[in-house]
């Protein structure tokens, strides 16, 4: 390395790359010096990756920018490259053109006032050039890392104007640079190098070695050099020596490398803020005493603040991540630190040095004040640029149901303000019967206990940014179908909410929930308002039966404005298809009954209620005499789903022709193993019944031991020998033993023979138990089951 004078060193042009946050970069006067190394250290999970993946993005930028107009080189020793993350993190940064980092303390007035102006008119890259200006390597031993530092990586720099240079993590290698690949399972052998596997490098020569030529790469092409770090153990004791837990993306390699407490030196962070309190960097003292800067990353566990002016304030625990400059030559050390977001680190809204830096960052956002609401709307609105809708966002980073409910308040109130305004999820239209829980923008998603829902409501409704007439009014309509009955009264208050928007939807989410609260208030409002119970097509009448709202349903029955018959009398018949009895009562009863037809649809009502198994709703709707008792389906319907009692009350009915029932039935009942329907049936001394094998057959083939024994019991029925060939139930074929009428030596003890050709050992033990069977078998054979029973 060439001598410089002092001179020489003051006029050589230096630049800062920034990182793409404000914030940040104020934390380090500015961003990153060329011409030095820079260490990123902290915890796994921290966001030293991510930062690092920042940095090849903003090194592309233009100086104007904040960036170095060049390439960048990773060198990686632990995953392989983030491209999908990193390819996020260009198309999220690529938005923030008005957002510009601060300009390096060397630039002239001049030089920022025309960076400005060449900021805001430059053209931004399209997000796989991004990919294309980034050059990977990959490293798994110490003497490979230094060999591509020493010698490939100045080549490629000079050909690919290269000027970042971050090696992810240097401890990966030179933590075990006593273990090489090759001699992992054998800890006792000395590790030898991959190339001539004679040279030996004790850790202290590697340390050295790799920090001098990084520092010459970033002084001869005066480039920024980042080098992120692992953590280690840190002990009481000065003198304690221990094992220190694997770190993660190392591939599994033992870990052997014993750690010293250091902390009366500023190799570490001692502040107690920080739950670095505990760790330290890796490769000790001497890497310390190599690096430029060193920039601690950590996360943190702590309780939110109160929210001020409500009673029971609520606190929650959350997780932040802190950036904290440890040391420098380019400025002074953090006090505090910075808080940072959890899924990139980038500019914000808010600004105060807690601000929100990223998408889901309220897991890690101090608690604001309830005067800071307004910057957290905004930012979610904002943050869903990239998407489709805020529903897939949302839907996105599950945030729904539990997840929804365990958000601090503030963010509850931001969060719950932008779905009440934002545009409908596309997919919503014509959505039909298909599943809620697949429906993104799923009201009950969003469901909270009504006396916090008040808190967030009361909250959100002084935010100037909150419009609840939105969306058809959806604040409203939403409300209604929460039962949110003051939230309701509150929003009436409001003139420019219109409670009869989009046909009365409000109305009719409030039955179909069934608030009769709201229902009442709504209906109570003057005739001005235009509320009718009767909108899109008598919906509410048509959930209320569905749903079974009795009470409801009265009232909306007695208002002369509603259609009980609408749609071909669906009221009815959803009220019978959910055995609603009191509903179908209400509705034959009622004045305008004649309207009312419960033989709709071919006896739909009925049939439907037969197949389900209403008995109530079956016996009001045959005594009316519009519905046709006769028709078979009712009867179909409760003997193949096996409701006796309806089966029972319809042979009871004296117009009702059992004859007249297909004999099929019957064997569907057996099928089924309906044992009441068919005891029932057979008790009827009017149904003729198709007593033959193919019945009995079925009944023993499924298993049925029941149904077997109603119809052995039954002297209507004549069992055959075959019998015993059928089936492999062993209480079955013990029943059928118990019969005298059946022989199971028949056909020279075809049943045995069958049951030992079949393998069924169990069955074959039955039946040479009983004397019929041993007498008809001959010494041969007798041996032959024998035998068998005993393997």
């Amino acid at each position: 390395m060439k001598s410089q004078s002092a001179l020489s060193m003051r006029t050589k042009q230096g630049h800062m790359l920034t990182t793409g946050c404000p914030h940040i970069d104020a934390e380090l006067n500015g961003g990153l010096r060329t011409g030095q190394i820079t260490e990123i250290y902290g915890e796994s999970g921290s966001g030293k990756t991510q930062l690092g993946l920042q940095l090849g993005i903003t090194c592309q930028w233009s100086v104007a920018r904040g960036g170095l107009n060049a390439s960048a080189a990773y060198i990686l020793a632990e995953e392989n490259f983030q491209s999908v993350r990193f390819l996020q993190l260009a198309e999220s940064l690529s938005e923030q053109q008005s957002q510009q980092s601060p300009i390096s303390p060397l630039a002239t007035p001049a030089t920022q006032t025309s960076a400005t102006t060449a900021a805001t008119t430059t053209t931004m890259r399209s997000l796989f050039e991004f990919t294309d200006n980034i050059h990977l390597t990959h490293v798994r031993d110490p003497a490979t890392l230094i060999h591509i530092v020493q010698y490939m990586l100045p080549v490629l720099m000079t050909r690919h104007n290269i000027k970042l240079v971050v090696v992810d993590s240097v401890a990966a290698t030179l933590r075990y640079a006593s273990f090489a690949e090759d001699n992992l399972f054998d800890p006792n052998q000395k590790t030898t190098d991959n190339n001539n596997k004679s040279m030996h490098y004790s850790n202290s020569n590697l340390i050295v070695n790799l920090a001098r030529v990084l520092k010459k790469i970033a002084a001869d092409f005066n480039a920024v050099v980042v080098c992120i770090n692992q953590v280690s153990a840190k002990f009481t004791s000065p003198n304690t020596l221990s094992l220190v837990p694997i770190a993660s993306g190392s591939n599994g390699l033992a870990e052997r490398a014993f750690a010293i407490d250091e902390s009366a030196v500023s190799s570490g962070s001692s502040d107690a803020y920080f739950r670095t309190a505990q760790v330290q960097p890796a490769l000790g003292l001497l890497w310390t005493c190599c690096v430029n800067t060193r920039i601690c990353l950590a996360k943190e566990s702590s309780l939110t603040s109160e929210i001020a002016g409500l009673a029971n304030g609520i606190r929650y625990m959350v997780t932040r991540r802190r950036l904290r400059v440890v040391f420098s030559p380019n400025g002074p050390s953090s006090t505090d630190g910075l808080c940072l977001g959890i899924h990139a680190i980038k500019p914000g809204h808010s600004a105060d040095r807690n601000s929100l830096l990223i998408v889901g960052a309220y897991r890690c956002r101090i608690e604001p004040a309830v005067d800071d609401f307004q910057y957290l709307s905004p930012f979610l609105q904002s943050a869903t640029r990239y998407r489709s809708s805020l529903w897939d966002f949302l839907d996105s980073r599950r945030i729904r149901d539990g997840e929804w409910r365990a958000m601090p308040l503030s963010y509850q109130v931001a969060l719950y303000g932008s779905i009440l305004m934002a545009p409908d999820w596309p997919p919503v239209v014509g959505w039909g019967a298909k599943p809620m829980a697949s429906n993104k923008m799923w009201y009950d998603r969003w469901r909270l206990p009504t006396e916090h829902a008040s808190k967030v409501f009361a909250l959100l409704r002084k935010q100037p940014w909150f419009d609840a007439t939105v969306e058809k009014n959806r604040a409203f309509r939403w409300t209604a179908r929460f039962g949110y009955l003051d939230i309701i009264t509150d929003l009436l208050n409001d003139e420019r909410v219109d409670p009869a928007d989009d046909d009365n939807y409000a109305i009719q989410c409030a039955a179909e929930a069934g608030h009769i609260e709201i229902v009442l208030k709504l209906l109570s409002l003057p005739s001005a308002v235009g509320i009718n119970p009767a909108g899109k097509n008598n919906y509410a009448m048509k959930r209320t039966a569905w749903n079974g709202h009795t009470e409801i349903f009265r009232i909306l029955l007695n208002d002369p404005r509603t259609d009980p018959a609408v749609a071909m009398n669906e009221p009815i018949r959803n009220a019978t298809i959910n055995g609603h009895t009191a509903i179908v009562e209400m509705l034959l009863n009622d004045p305008r009954r004649d309207t009312i037809d419960p033989s709709s649809h071919n006896n739909y009502a009925i049939t439907q209620a037969a197949a389900r198994g209403h008995y109530k709703c079956v016996r009001i709707l045959a005594s009316d005499s519009r519905v046709d008792i006769l028709d078979l389906n009712i009867f179909r319907n409760a003997c193949v789903n096996g409701h006796a009692k309806i089966v029972e009350f319809l042979l009871g009915l004296p117009q009702f022709d059992p004859t007249a029932v297909p004999s099929e039935l019957f064997l569907t009942a057996v099928s089924n193993g309906h044992v009441k329907v068919v005891e029932v049936m057979l008790e009827n001394p009017r149904f003729t019944f198709p007593f033959n094998d193919l019945v009995f057959d079925d009944a023993v083939n499924r298993g049925h031991i029941e149904i077997v024994r109603l119809l052995l019991a039954d002297s209507r029925f004549k069992p055959t020998k075959r019998l015993f060939i059928l089936g492999n139930n062993t209480s079955i074929l013990k029943l059928l033993l118990e019969d005298e009428r059946i022989d199971p030596s028949a056909d020279n003890n075809a049943a045995i023979q069958n049951k030992y050709s079949s393998n069924s050992k169990p069955l074959v033990e039955i039946l040479l138990h009983d004397r019929r069977v041993r007498q008809a078998c001959s010494l041969a054979d007798l041996q032959k089951y024998q035998d068998f029973c005993q393997t």
